[in-house]
C-alpha cells in the first residue's frame, strides 16, 4: 500500500482560529441593502432569508403555523416574576432557603457526595461568571435554581465556609483543568512554566509577596477616560478634553513609574494556556466588517474562557491571576498547542 504524507497547506492552516489571536480588521463593506427601505410593503415583499433545501430537521412540518395546538380563549397571561415577588412579600423564608442551600453545600462538600464535591461547585461557580438570572438587593443571586445559585456565589472561596480546599496530585490537577477550561469555552488547554523574560519588565516577582500587587490598572484608566465622552455628540468637540485628561495620566506615570509596578508572589510558578476558536467563514474575509467580526468573537471568546477559568480555580481555594502579558503566542508555543508561523500568529495542523 502507498504510503502518503498529509500535507497541510496554506488554507488548511488558516482554517484553524489562532490562539488569542491579537489582529484586528476593520473597513467597511460595500453591498445592497437586504430590504429595499424606498418600496413600499404593498409594492414589494420583503424575504428576510432566502429559502434553503433541507434547512430544518425532518420533523419539522411547518413553521409558518404552530403544529402543538393551542386555545387563545382559555389562555391567562403571567404575571409578574414569582421570585420578585417572593423577596418582596416574604423576605424573611427567602433568606432562610438562602442559608439552609448554603449549609447543605458545605455538608455536601465534605461528605464529597458525586456531583456536588468542591470541584462541582467551584466549576459550576466559574460557568456564572458573567450571567446569573438577577442579583437581588440583598446581594445575592435569586432565580429557579435559587439554593445552589446562592451557594454557588457564597463558595468562592471554600476556606470562608471553613472547606478546605482541593488537594490532589500534579497529574490530577492537570487533567482537572483541561476539562474544566474545555467545558467553559476553551478548544484546548495546555500548560507552562512562567518565563518572566516574556512579560513586560514592570511584573516583578517577589518571595515575601502574600498576594498580587497592582497600583494602577492602566488600561482601566485609559478605557474611564475615553467613556466619559464616547457618548457625547458631537465627539470631535470633546477631543480637546480627552487629550487633557489622557497628558494628566501620562505626567503621572513619567513622574511615578512605580505605579505601573505589578507585584505578583514568587509561589506563582505555572500558566494555563487555552485556546478559543474563531468563526471560520468570518475570520477568512479579514479586511472588511465580517472578518472584523469574527476577530471580536473570538477575542470575547477569549476572554469569557479566561475569566471562567480564574473563577474556577479560586472556587478550588487557590489564587489565579490573568497573565500580564500582551502576547500569548509564546506560551502557547511553550505548552505545546502549535508553532510559531511566519506571521507571528501560533499554526497548529488542527481541524
Amino acid at each position: 500500500m502507498e504510503n502518503r504524507k498529509q500535507k497541510y497547506t496554506r488554507r488548511s492552516f488558516l482554517k484553524t482560529g489562532a490562539l488569542l489571536s491579537t489582529s484586528v480588521a476593520a473597513s467597511t463593506v460595500a453591498g445592497k441593502p437586504i430590504i429595499n427601505t424606498e418600496a413600499t410593503a404593498s409594492k414589494q415583499k420583503v424575504k428576510y432569508r432566502p429559502s434553503r433545501k433541507n434547512r430544518y430537521p425532518w420533523w419539522v412540518k411547518s413553521v409558518d403555523k404552530m403544529t402543538t395546538e393551542t386555545d387563545d380563549s382559555i389562555t391567562v397571561r403571567p404575571g409578574p416574576n414569582v421570585v420578585l415577588v417572593s423577596i418582596f412579600t416574604e423576605l424573611e423564608t427567602v433568606l432562610e432557603q438562602q442559608l439552609t442551600g448554603i449549609d447543605y453545600a458545605i455538608k455536601n462538600i465534605k461528605n464529597n457526595v458525586p456531583g456536588s464535591s468542591l470541584k462541582d461547585f467551584a466549576l459550576h461557580y466559574a460557568a456564572g461568571s458573567f450571567f446569573r438570572e438577577g442579583i437581588g438587593w440583598i446581594g445575592m443571586a435569586y432565580g429557579q435554581n435559587m439554593l445552589v445559585e446562592s451557594a454557588s456565589i457564597n463558595i468562592h472561596p471554600p476556606q470562608e465556609l471553613g472547606v478546605p480546599p482541593w488537594t490532589g496530585s500534579p497529574e490530577e490537577a492537570s487533567d482537572m483543568l483541561e476539562a474544566a477550561g474545555i467545558q467553559l469555552g476553551s478548544a484546548q488547554v495546555a500548560f507552562t512554566k512562567v518565563n518572566p523574560l516574556w512579560l513586560p519588565d514592570f511584573v516583578k516577582f517577589e518571595k515575601k509577596a502574600k498576594k498580587v500587587i497592582q497600583k494602577t490598572e492602566l488600561d482601566t484608566e485609559l478605557g474611564a477616560t475615553f467613556n466619559k465622552y464616547v457618548r457625547k455628540k458631537p465627539l470631535r468637540d470633546e477631543i480637546p478634553k480627552i487629550k487633557a485628561d489622557i497628558d494628566k495620566l501620562k505626567e503621572k506615570i513619567l513622574n511615578h513609574p512605580e505605579l505601573l509596578e505589578i507585584i505578583v508572589p514568587d509561589s506563582y510558578k505555572y500558566v494555563v494556556v487555552g485556546s478559543v476558536p474563531r468563526p471560520y467563514d468570518l475570520t477568512i474575509r479579514a479586511g472588511s466588517e465580517l472578518g472584523a467580526t469574527g476577530d471580536r468573537v473570538g477575542y470575547e471568546g477569549k476572554f469569557l474562557a479566561r475569566q471562567r477559568m480564574i473563577n474556577f480555580i479560586k472556587g478550588l481555594g487557590y489564587d489565579a491571576i490573568s497573565i500580564p502579558s500582551y502576547n500569548p503566542i509564546p506560551w502557547a508555543v511553550a505548552s505545546g498547542l502549535g508553532e510559531m508561523g511566519r506571521q507571528n500568529r501560533l499554526v497548529s495542523p488542527t481541524d
